[in-house]
């Protein structure tokens, strides 16, 4: 009789999960997870021990789990060390281990014992399909649960295993099918006659497939069986590769060292209803000078608004990824007082700080610089998220050194291809904020706040001012501010967009990803000031996420409507919590999509449901990596939202952090960049192929820049939030198109694109390109610009 909690064994169990650099893989070790909560679940790359070391540790294991992967199970570079799992056995002294093989594992299997494995007609990527089971057999009834109907569950795959007829010349059983119109029955679950060997072509652990609980446990009691029945759980379970199954990170603050004295927070509150906008003004903001950061909620889900005032400690940290083997090196620069904030800083300003371990190090400093800075939090109000801190954002370029990937960045400064960054832009770009106003949308309260010292006189002269300027006549409706004479707007080729469409697809159809992320960059060039292209921006294209932020020569105009990830301060006894709001399934409104409901017709298709299913198990992945066991969930799967020009598919995915291992907010936000909304999945290898197809050949590698990357605040009280840069122009400091563009006016940099897929066309693809670059087009240009 099988349960969803397997009874107790005479010793502590030990559950070796074997990783191909799947993104999905720590789903599995969170399902595990939950059926096993105090056995030993050690993670292992498929390439980290050698195959005598692999022999020697396989014993201590109850069971194995080879979980899935992108590549072939032909190739040793994708498959590493697993065909010697298959081996295990055949030496004297050796007795097989339990294995169940997930997707990567099950065409491992097959391949291993005599089988074959082809390419699907049309690949299944986040897809759902029925199992359908064969004549019963012993073997079925003992995996699958008995009298029960079969599970729909999620696919992702594009290679497929195929057992040699008649399936009795080789050593497996063919437990499961499937059946779908484009490639007909498909082989899903198979078990070996004689050894403790199973595997399934699915993902149990998929947020939608149903039974997973019920296959892991009914293995579990296969394996038991197998193991008393060999005397294997009679030996020693001594695991000795602790050090070689460390692929969770560790957390940031691992080495923290006391932090100094706590500082105040000094704050005012007024109930009042003011545009965050009228601050600039009333506060003698200088939105043309190098330190400006507005971050503002127009639209729900967004609530707070915040507004950067200078100040005489304000501080700019900067740092870009260098070329191989070059120092890496954070930047400080201190502009001074607030008078001086409109010009740049002067040399001996800025501090420089060089860091070991790459990004790894940038990533230790900030989270070590915020120890240190963390206030007194019995001062202020438990419900503002920001008092302070960092303001900014990190490139999509940074996400991808995090993977492990290199930039092949050159000594001499170049444009990037792709056309989306800046030869020398900063791949972090912050401000260190002492002073603000926080603008609760929702009560319509606003916050004043101080983290300097002796700085009360700031906090009520800051707040006179705003009582005066609302006790005077409301100012006429704003109008939108009128563009300057030239406008030029050079988008993507659309025959080359649609090439790498179905280029791809090639890379989907060889088993390479799931779900990749094409972009491309277009350029505006006008005349028109920054701060009134982001008004017109703001006016016309309402978002969640907007934000003006001008942060030395970088300005960024954003209309996102999309949350990368935000955590909430940490309170005695509650964790923080993590979320995260992937975006996927676009259509714009029309007097045919006028409505939610019409919406949800156009929506609720297998390409827009496939797509955003993917990102949202990608999404789960990463944050059980530093989530409290058990915590992550998905409160909204594939909802519509409505926002001013689009409908969108959006998922919510929650989790708590794990505090208890030593994870910050820091430690979420570090481990979702790049946000997989904007890579597919698997993570690491989607980038790999995207920087080859949106570069420009002769070995260069495509760049976005700011766009694909964050953007938001980590506050010093403990919460942070951080959109995803879409919807977004960026200018990067006067750089041209062209050298003779020299007077043509500034040129901004404005990304879009959208998942490909087995089901996409490349001419639907282009059109949702368009689509998405249309919401930023017409709001900074409007109509006529595409």
């Amino acid at each position: 009789m099988t349960t969803d909690h397997p009874p107790a064994t005479p010793h502590p169990i030990s559950i070796l999960l074997l990783d191909s650099y799947d993104s999905y893989t720590f789903n599995l070790h969170a399902l595990l997870r939950s059926l096993f909560p105090h056995t030993d679940i050690h993670v292992l790359h498929n390439d980290s021990i050698s195959p005598s070391e692999l022999r020697k540790f396989l014993p201590t294991f109850d069971f194995v789990v080879v979980g899935p992967g992108p590549g072939h199970p032909g190739v040793k570079g994708d498959i590493g060390i697993i065909p010697e799992v298959w081996g295990f056995g055949g030496r004297q002294g050796e007795v097989p281990v339990p294995v169940l093989g997930v997707c990567l594992g099950m065409q491992s299997l097959c391949l291993h014992f005599g089988g074959a494995v082809m390419r699907l007609h049309t690949p299944k990527h986040g897809q759902i399909s029925r199992l359908e089971y064969p004549p019963a057999t012993t073997t079925t009834s003992l995996l699958f649960t008995p009298h029960t109907s079969p599970p729909n569950v999620v696919r992702y795959h594009s290679l497929h295993a195929i057992l040699p007829h008649p399936p009795s010349s080789i050593p497996l059983t063919p437990l499961a099918y499937t059946s779908d119109p484009e490639n007909g029955r498909v082989l899903m679950a198979v078990a070996h006659h004689s050894l403790p060997f199973y595997a399934v072509q699915y993902h149990p652990e998929s947020i939608s497939s149903e039974g997973g609980a019920s296959l892991i446990s009914n293995f579990w009691d296969l394996a038991r069986g197998w193991n008393t029945d060999t005397g294997r759980d009679a030996g020693v379970k001594s695991v000795v590769i602790e050090a070689k199954t460390e692929v969770k990170p560790r957390p940031l603050l691992l080495s923290s060292s006391p932090p100094p004295a706590p500082r105040r927070v000094t704050v005012r509150k007024l109930q009042t209803h003011i545009c965050p906008l009228s601050l600039i003004p009333i506060l003698g903001i200088d939105t043309a000078a190098p330190y400006t950061a507005l971050l503002e909620s127009l639209a729900t889900p967004g609530r707070w608004s915040i507004l950067a005032v200078p100040s005489s400690r304000m501080e700019h940290i900067t740092y870009r990824i260098p070329p191989p083997s070059s120092p890496h090196v954070i930047s400080i620069a201190h502009p001074g007082t607030a008078e001086a904030v409109a010009r740049p800083a002067v040399p001996d300003t800025v501090q420089e700080v060089q860091v070991d371990d790459g990004v790894e190090g940038v990533h230790k400093y900030l989270a070590h610089l915020m120890q240190a800075r963390k206030p007194d939090l019995t001062q202020g109000y438990e419900e503002v998220p920001f008092c302070g801190g960092l303001v900014g954002y990190m490139t999509y370029e940074m996400g991808v050194a995090g993977l492990g990937i290199d930039l092949l960045r050159s000594e001499k400064a170049e444009a990037p291809a792709g056309g989306g960054g800046a030869d020398d832009a900063p791949d972090v770009n912050m401000l260190f904020v002492e002073r603000s106003v926080v603008v609760d949308t929702l009560t319509n309260t606003v916050y004043i706040q101080s983290l300097c010292e002796d700085d009360a006189g700031w906090v009520d002269d800051v707040a006179a001012k705003i009582i005066q300027a609302q006790s005077q006549p409301p100012p006429s409706s704003p109008t939108v501010p009128k563009l300057g004479r030239r406008v030029e707007v050079k988008t993507p080729n659309k025959a080359k967009y649609e090439a790498d469409v179905r280029t791809a697809q090639e890379f989907l159809a060889a088993g390479e990803s799931y779900e990749l992320c094409l972009t491309a960059q277009t350029s505006l060039r006008t005349s028109t000031p920054a701060w009134s292209l982001y008004q017109r921006l703001r006016q016309t294209n309402p978002a969640p996420y907007a934000a003006y932020l001008k942060l030395g020569e970088v300005t960024v105009l954003s209309s996102s409507p999309e949350r990368a990830v935000s955590w909430t301060r940490p309170r005695d006894g509650q964790r923080s919590v993590v979320e995260l709001r992937p975006i996927k399934g676009t259509v714009r409104k029309s007097s045919s999509v006028e409505t939610i409901e019409d919406a949800q017709i156009v929506l609720r298709n297998p390409k827009d449901l496939a797509e955003n299913l993917m990102i949202v198990d990608l999404i789960r992945h990463d944050l059980t990596l530093v989530s409290a066991p058990s915590t992550v969930h998905v409160p909204h799967l594939m909802r519509v939202e409505e926002y001013s020009h689009l409908f969108q598919l959006v998922s919510v995915v929650r989790g708590e952090l794990d505090g208890d291992s030593g994870y910050v907010g820091w430690d979420a936000l570090r481990g979702m960049v790049p946000a997989g909304s904007m890579t597919g999945a698997p993570k690491k290898r989607s980038v790999e192929i995207l920087r080859e197809l949106e570069g420009e050949g002769k070995g260069r590698k495509g760049e976005r820049g700011v766009y694909s990357g964050v953007m938001g605040y980590w506050s010093v009280c403990g919460a942070g939030d951080w959109s995803v840069v879409i919807r977004t122009a960026v200018n990067y400091g006067n750089r041209r198109v062209r050298p003779e563009d020299e007077d043509e006016g500034d040129v901004w940099w404005i990304g879009a694109g959208g998942a490909v897929t087995a089901l996409s066309t490349p001419e639907g693809e282009e059109e949702e390109m368009r689509v998405k670059l249309g919401s930023v087009l017409r709001g900074i240009v409007g109509d006529g610009c595409m």
